[in-house]
């Protein structure tokens, strides 16, 4: 386990010094050109690095995917309604939470920023292709990959050894720490939280797979249309 997560980190480090040399020796590319690389660099040594990895894990570990996350139980229409309830329910919480965050960090005197991409979404600078694009990471890419990871290996792991709180709070607190972005903290552990605690309930990840692009869905939503919103 700890290689497939060196293995997944290390991918990804290389994804963004990748992205950064592409930008530093190409500056004749214009600046929605070099985004555009930028994210489709990042999302390929992430999300795609890492399900590969993943494979050779299972098929290191002789264990099917079905077996290891509990898909074999099956996929049915309660299953998915209970997962969209479920992040519905999340959503105001979670948005309540960040608004917490942000005033925390205003009274601390730091200035609560969002992530370069959310930026980008609120500023509207993005062309359709980069917002199609972005969209997909976040509905699908970001659901699959990260819940197969915490959920479905890490925290079976550290459950398994004997140490079920630090695996549902230490898992939740990685999860948050990974998007590294401080306003989104706090929301994102409960968050994670509440999608382990889906996973146990149903004993498939296709439960908090489901949540989580719920979630995602609403938040990209959110953020590509707000600034309409605002405008009537």
């Amino acid at each position: 386990m700890v290689r497939l997560f060196l293995a997944v980190f290390g991918s990804l480090s290389a994804g963004f010094l990748l992205a950064a040399f592409l930008t530093k020796f190409n500056p004749g590319w214009p600046d929605e050109r070099t985004k555009l690389v930028s994210m489709v660099v990042i999302a390929i040594a992430f999300h795609g690095a890492a399900l590969i990895w993943i494979k050779l894990f299972l098929r290191e570990e002789n264990i099917l995917w079905s077996e290891a996350f509990g898909f074999k139980t099956g996929f049915g229409i309660r299953l998915a309604l209970l997962a969209i309830l479920s992040a519905a329910l999340v959503l105001p919480v979670a948005w309540g939470l960040q608004q917490l965050s942000a005033r925390g960090l205003t009274a601390l005197h730091r200035t609560p920023e969002s992530q370069q991409v959310v930026q980008a979404l609120q500023q509207g600078g993005m062309s359709l292709f980069q917002q199609c694009f972005l969209g997909m990471v976040a509905i699908i890419g970001a659901p699959v990959v990260e819940e197969l990871l915490f959920r479905g290996i890490l925290y079976p792991t550290i459950k398994r050894s004997g140490y079920p709180k630090l695996a549902l709070w230490g898992t939740s607190v990685l999860f948050a720490a990974t998007h590294q972005n401080l306003p989104a903290f706090l929301p994102l552990v409960f968050f994670a939280m509440i999608l382990t605690l889906l996973y146990e309930a149903t004993s498939n990840l296709l439960a908090p797979i489901i949540a989580h692009s719920t979630f995602n869905i609403a938040n990209f939503i959110m953020l590509l249309f707000a600034k309409k919103f605002t405008n009537f």
